[in-house]
């Protein structure tokens, strides 16, 4: 009789995401109006050709000018539409397709605030000099980036969750538990039941919190007893 064995291999194609940061002068806008702005930015100009979708908008700091303008640098996120590989595009050429669609993104979010920098009525005035991008390759959550496997996404195992971007998945704690792969969080246990350990994959695994420090207490009741019992009949 002839065994065959074989091994199944789940994974997922890692991402390319951008985040570019500018310094801009917000003394007549409120920070929450600038962001609002930029997001709407985004989502109309930049990412309309389907070349990427919309991240998140965030002010990283703010200083005074030389003429005693308040200026923020904000940063803001956009990132690759991933595509299934196959046989007319591999996985090398899927992620460079997701690349090269980031950088026309970029270049017409750079064109965008040129523009503006132009108009004396326009809503954003950025400092172009600032204009810097950098470049992650990222996993959505519940995966982890493996570099060594050609920088492939690989879902967590139960009792294991990741946050987006993760490199490692982490366990869930005490009183959650998860029992599904790839997921970005753990289920948390009902009321008054908690597990006894970190990673729990059931929910069977939640027990009572009474009955869980009962057997605690006894567990180390024993084992002070036992401990006492060998000074007894070896040291003492």
């Amino acid at each position: 009789m002839v065994l065959f064995l074989y091994a199944l291999s789940v994974y997922e194609l890692s991402g390319h995401k951008f985040v570019t940061t500018v310094f801009i002068d917000t003394s007549d806008k409120s920070k929450d109006v600038m962001m609002t702005t930029l997001k709407d930015l985004v989502a109309a100009r930049v990412c309309a050709q389907d070349l990427c979708t919309p991240g998140k908008v965030k002010v990283a700091t703010c200083q005074m000018s030389e003429t005693k303008k308040e200026i923020c640098k904000y940063s803001i996120a956009y990132e690759a539409i991933p595509q299934l590989a196959d046989e007319l595009c591999d996985e090398e050429c899927e992620r460079g397709k997701m690349f090269d669609g980031l950088k026309k993104a970029e270049q017409i979010l750079q064109a965008e605030f040129v523009k503006m920098a132009d108009n004396p009525r326009a809503r954003v005035k950025a400092d172009l000099q600032t204009f810097e991008t950098r470049h992650l390759i990222t996993c959505r959550g519940g995966f982890r980036l493996v570099k060594s496997h050609f920088k492939r996404c690989f879902p967590c195992l139960p009792g294991y969750y990741s946050e987006p971007n993760s490199m490692e998945c982490n366990l869930c704690y005490i009183g959650f538990y998860q029992e599904h792969y790839g997921k970005h969080t753990c289920d948390k246990c009902d009321d008054n039941t908690t597990t006894e350990t970190m990673g729990a994959k059931s929910k069977q695994e939640c027990v009572e919190k009474e009955s869980m420090l009962r057997t605690s207490y006894s567990t180390y009741f024993n084992r002070n007893l036992n401990f006492i019992t060998y000074l007894l009949r070896n040291v003492i």
